[in-house]
């Protein structure tokens, strides 16, 4: 047909169709039984051309009825624009697969992106745009359960970190409390899947998330690493990057919940960074490690690390934490009950952050994440 072109259905309803061409134009056409289906390619009747000279003068009028309008308006001020999202918080999520969620005052998710590549596949599966960022990380969970990262049966671990758009005292205790909430989201889906997973979090200041970002890391896993070596470990950025946080731990020996109490209870990482000085460049690779304890002297750091199956007591707290309590025999802490504070993420114990060798999803994991999925959507709507 001369002068007819392609265009792709997007919608139809009755005897009409409507496409999209090549140029981006949506056309709304008839076309005979039977009719084509939605995303199928039909050739469309040529446009009739019209005389260009009344275009040209109607062109004319509307733009001397704008001047005029214009004139009349003169000294007014013009109409504010529509204000962009403004973010209030950022909220990284590491489990291996690290994301960052960007949040504006009223909780709703503005945009996300993954800081791996682990983490651009999580988010690949969901669209967590204009979410309230509790659902977001409901639908976090789940599809990291969906993807096998936790399975039905086994245990790992979630760090929530949540940078505040300022350090002021106000702005960190509100992202304290936006911390609890959304660990408690997290918490409640494992718990409904029968996953033993350790979600904890903390609220760092925004400095750190910029430092975080020229080192190549989530503000959770540089948080972590200046923790680690403040407690003495040889812990480097590079480890970070390729793999989840109590993977590298493990690898060193390192208390994982020792390390993360230390992050919660003294969160000014600004003064921790300046304390830790030649230690944080190695860890950077910008030099070699201090002789003595990884962390240098002088930083209150603890005399060396928490090894698996050994009595940890003392480990990663500064020195002054003991002072004038009695020490306990090691026989009385081996034969306690392991608390919250001396959990174990060993690798085999379940999934903690799928790496090299972890175990792949299950069909009945897959399965129950999807049960789990529907359950939870229904109760959200």
């Amino acid at each position: 047909m001369d002068g007819a072109e392609r265009g792709l259905v997007m919608s139809r309803a009755g005897e009409q169709v409507v496409v999209l061409t090549p140029q981006g134009e949506w056309r709304t056409v008839k076309v005979a039984a039977p009719l084509p289906e939605v995303g199928e390619e039909v050739m469309l009747p040529p446009v009739t051309r019209r005389p260009i000279w009344p275009l040209v003068t109607a062109a004319a009028v509307i733009l001397m009825l704008i001047l005029a309008s214009a004139l009349v308006r003169q000294g007014q001020a013009p109409p504010p624009s529509a204000a962009l999202p403004v973010v209030a918080y950022y909220v990284n999520v590491d489990i291996n697969p690290s994301v960052e969620i960007a949040v504006d005052k009223g909780e709703i998710v503005i945009n996300a992106r993954g800081l791996n590549s682990d983490g651009e596949k999580l988010l690949a599966g969901i669209n967590l745009q204009g979410e309230k960022v509790t659902r977001a990380m409901k639908l976090l969970a789940l599809e990291a359960l969906r993807q096998g990262y936790y399975l039905a049966g086994g245990s790992g671990a979630m760090v929530v970190t949540v940078v505040p758009a300022g350090s002021e005292k106000e702005k960190l205790a509100a992202g304290d409390a936006l911390g609890q909430k959304l660990t408690r989201e997290a918490r409640d889906v494992f718990s409904q899947a029968k996953v033993q997973a350790v979600v904890e979090a903390a609220t760092v200041q925004p400095e750190i998330r910029q430092h975080a970002q020229a080192a190549g890391l989530s503000a959770g896993k540089y948080s972590i690493m200046l923790e680690a070596l403040a407690a003495g470990a040889r812990i480097k950025a590079t480890d970070l990057q390729r793999e989840s946080i109590t993977r590298v731990l493990q690898q060193i020996n390192f208390d994982w919940d020792d390390v993360f109490t230390r992050l919660k209870k003294d969160p000014d990482l600004l003064k921790r960074e300046e304390l830790l000085g030649p230690a944080l460049q190695a860890a950077l690779g910008k030099g070699p490690f201090p002789e003595g304890n990884g962390a240098g002297a002088g930083n209150g750091a603890a005399p060396g690390p928490a090894i698996a199956g050994k009595n940890n007591a003392g480990t990663g707290r500064d020195q002054d934490q003991d002072k004038g309590k009695g020490a306990r025999p090691p026989q009385a802490k081996d034969k306690e009950d392991p608390g919250p504070e001396n959990r174990r993420l060993d690798s085999h114990e379940g999934n903690p952050g799928r790496g090299p060798g972890s175990r792949p999803a299950s069909r009945d994991g897959l399965e129950m994440s999807r049960r789990l999925h529907k359950k939870l959507s229904r109760n959200s709507s």
